[in-house]
């Protein structure tokens, strides 16, 4: 690509000061040659400018996920009642609640039971954000474990969702099932 200036004619070809009235934009041969003014040329670098700039704020604001601590996406509870009551009290409370128990499986050599819940009343519109939220689910995942005489029970908040995906769709789950979530954990370990 040559970009040619072409002065004035108005003015001497040659004198110092002369002032531009064409860029001529020569490219290759598969693209015509295209000559500009030099106002035309920077009212459109200008709004070219503008435009990559509110678009670019624009998407920073939609896509942007919101930061949490590790405390506020981990939520510990204690409780005085063996392992195997906690567990037995969250199968039933989600029978209760009439939610869906995912599963459960022991880690670290039976130290650990990782519980997965869902409240899928709440959970049915989260499809709108697209299949790939599948990998992701179910919105409620918890472990119970011993820490020397105590039992405790974690639960990481859903908002870790909006972390991964922050579509309307997965943002709205995480507000409908923090609440309820929050509450069976305080009903849970009394």
């Amino acid at each position: 690509m040559r970009i040619q200036a072409i002065p004035d004619s108005r003015r001497a070809p040659r004198e110092k000061n002369s002032a531009i009235k064409y860029l001529t934009v020569t490219t290759p041969s598969f693209f015509p040659q295209h000559s500009f003014k030099p106002e035309t040329i920077m009212l459109h670098a200008f709004r070219t400018f503008v435009l990559l700039y509110l678009c670019g704020a624009g998407l920073a604001a939609c896509t942007s996920a919101p930061s949490f601590t590790r405390d506020e996406l981990f939520i510990t509870r204690s409780s005085a009642k063996p392992p195997a009551d906690v567990h037995q009290a969250i199968r039933d409370y989600v029978n209760q609640q009439n939610w869906l128990y995912v599963g459960d499986n022991k880690l670290k050599g039976g130290e650990v039971t990782q519980v997965r819940i869902c409240i899928a009343q709440v959970a049915g519109a989260i499809w709108s954000a697209g299949m790939h939220v599948s990998a992701m689910m179910p919105c409620g995942h918890m472990s119970i474990y011993r820490e020397g005489n105590v039992t405790r029970l974690t639960l990481l908040h859903p908002q870790y969702l909006t972390l991964l995906d922050p579509h309307p769709a997965v943002r709205q789950l995480a507000e409908d099932t923090a609440g309820p979530f929050l509450t069976m954990l305080d009903q849970i370990t009394r």
